[in-house]
């Protein structure tokens, strides 16, 4: 009888730990579920790209703004992905990758100054900034970020 008993101790044991083993492993498929999820999401993105201009055309003036302005892109060319929003200004990149950003700043003579800054996260990553006291002076800024 004790034989019986201590062979279903050791028995009950041993399922006990299998049964923990297959927690763990259910775990872990669930992990990996997760990670394809969000790849098979990346994967539906696809390719970001977006051209757009403060003026649908020709040249003119914005601004100035007393403070920090986010200066809202209104007319837009390309818009692959849609991950720039025309009505809030923001590009939200979608998937991890590099991205390039480019953009032309100018004043006209006196002494106007103009800048421009490029803001990642509440970050501000870049700045290009142009003061031409007479004649005009045009500035570009440019980045690639990751």
């Amino acid at each position: 009888m004790r034989l019986l008993q201590t062979e279903n101790k050791e028995h009950a044991a041993k399922l006990e730990r299998q049964e923990t083993e297959l927690k763990k492993q259910e775990t872990e498929c669930k992990k990996q579920e997760t990670e394809v999820d969000k790849l098979k999401q990346q994967l539906k993105v696809g390719q970001v790209a977006f051209s757009a201009s403060l003026l649908a055309t020709g040249s003119g003036y914005v601004g100035p703004f007393p403070t920090f302005t986010t200066l809202i892109f209104k007319h837009v060319d390309t818009n692959i992905g849609k991950a720039y929003n025309p009505h809030t200004g923001i590009f939200t990149a979608p998937v991890r990758g590099a991205y390039h950003f480019e953009w032309y700043i100018g004043t006209y003579g006196g002494h106007q100054a103009s800048g421009a800054v490029l803001v990642k996260n509440l970050q501000e990553i870049v700045t290009a900034y142009e003061h031409q006291t007479s004649g005009g002076g045009d500035l570009c800024g440019s980045l690639g970020s990751r």
